[in-house]
C-alpha cells in the first residue's frame, strides 16, 4: 500500500473519530435540555398544583368571610329598622275596665290625665295610646308598655295597677259575679280584630314587658275574673282611631312632674259596651 493510501486512511479515520465525539456531545447535550425541559415541566405542574391546593382553602374562605359579613350587615340593618322606630308614630286604643263599677255591672274608667312625653309614648286624654319614639330607649323591643305607664304616672305590677285618681285595683281585694277580680291586660294586634270579636291575647303578668307590635292595636286593662266577658273600650276610642294623623303629635318631650289630676268619676249610666 502506498503512502498516500495509508495517509487518506489515516485522515477518513481521524474525521470519523471527530464526527462521532460531535455526536455525542450533541447527544449529550439534547439529553441535558431534555432533562432540564423535563424537570421545568415538572416543576410547573407541581407548583400548579400546589396553587390549585392553597387557592380552593382560600376561595372557600373568602366566601365564607364575605357571608358572615354580609349576614352581620344584614342582621344590623334589622336591628336598626325594627319598629316603632324613630320617625314613626302609631296609634293604639286603650281603657281600664272595672268589673265594680255601674252597682258590679262594669264600666270603663276615664283615659290618663297626665301629659308626661319624656320617650314619645304617650297620650293626650283622649284614651289612645299615641307611640312615636324620640330615641332608641322607646325604640323596638323597648318599646312597651313601661313607658306608657311612666308617662302616664301608673304603677303597675303582676297583682296591682295604682291609677291616677289615686285608687287601687289589686288582685282579689274586689269581687263581681261572687269570683275575685284580677287584673289582667287583654291585646288586640288589630282594631279591626277586636271589633270583629276576635279572642284577645290574655295577659296575667309582666305588664311593663308587653311590646308594642304595631299600628293601631287594642288594648284593655281589665279589673274582672279570671274568663269574664270584657266588653270594648268605648266606640268614640276607636272612630279617634281612625280620624287621627300621624302629623298630630307633640312638638317634643315633655319632662316628667308631679301632677295633680282633676279625674272625673266614670258614668254610672255608661256599661262599658262602647
Amino acid at each position: 500500500m502506498s503512502n498516500n493510501d495509508s495517509t487518506g486512511d489515516a485522515t477518513g479515520s481521524d474525521a470519523g473519530e471527530v464526527v462521532g465525539k460531535v455526536r455525542k456531545s450533541a447527544d449529550r447535550k439534547n439529553s441535558a435540555v431534555r432533562r432540564v425541559a423535563q424537570a421545568a415541566d415538572t416543576g410547573d405542574k407541581r407548583d400548579r398544583s400546589v396553587t390549585n391546593r392553597l387557592g380552593f382553602p382560600a376561595i372557600v374562605g373568602l366566601v365564607t368571610l364575605l357571608g358572615l359579613l354580609l349576614v352581620t350587615y344584614a342582621a344590623a340593618t334589622r336591628a336598626e329598622k325594627v319598629s316603632p322606630a324613630v320617625g314613626e308614630h302609631w296609634h293604639a286604643v286603650y281603657g281600664v275596665y272595672d268589673c265594680t263599677l255601674n252597682s258590679g255591672e262594669g264600666g270603663y274608667l276615664p283615659g290618663f290625665q297626665s301629659t308626661v312625653d319624656e320617650e314619645g309614648i304617650h297620650s293626650h286624654q283622649d284614651g289612645l295610646m299615641h307611640i312615636h319614639p324620640w330615641n332608641a330607649s322607646s325604640t323596638g323591643t323597648n318599646a312597651t308598655l313601661r313607658v306608657f305607664h311612666d308617662a302616664m304616672q301608673i304603677s303597675v305590677d303582676d297583682t296591682s295597677i295604682a291609677l291616677d285618681n289615686g285608687r287601687v285595683l289589686s288582685n282579689g281585694a274586689e269581687t263581681c259575679d261572687g269570683e275575685p277580680a284580677v287584673l289582667q291586660v287583654l291585646k288586640w294586634q288589630f282594631w279591626f280584630e277586636a271589633q270583629a270579636g276576635t279572642n284577645p291575647e290574655v295577659f296575667t303578668s309582666g305588664f311593663d314587658e308587653i311590646k308594642y307590635d304595631n299600628d293601631r292595636e287594642v288594648y284593655v286593662y281589665a279589673y274582672a275574673p279570671v274568663d269574664a266577658e270584657v266588653p270594648l273600650p268605648p266606640a268614640e276610642r276607636f272612630d279617634l282611631l281612625e280620624s287621627v294623623s300621624p302629623l298630630i303629635q307633640s312638638q317634643g318631650p315633655v319632662a316628667s312632674e308631679t301632677q295633680t289630676f282633676n279625674v272625673p268619676e266614670a258614668d254610672e249610666s255608661d256599661e262599658g259596651d262602647g
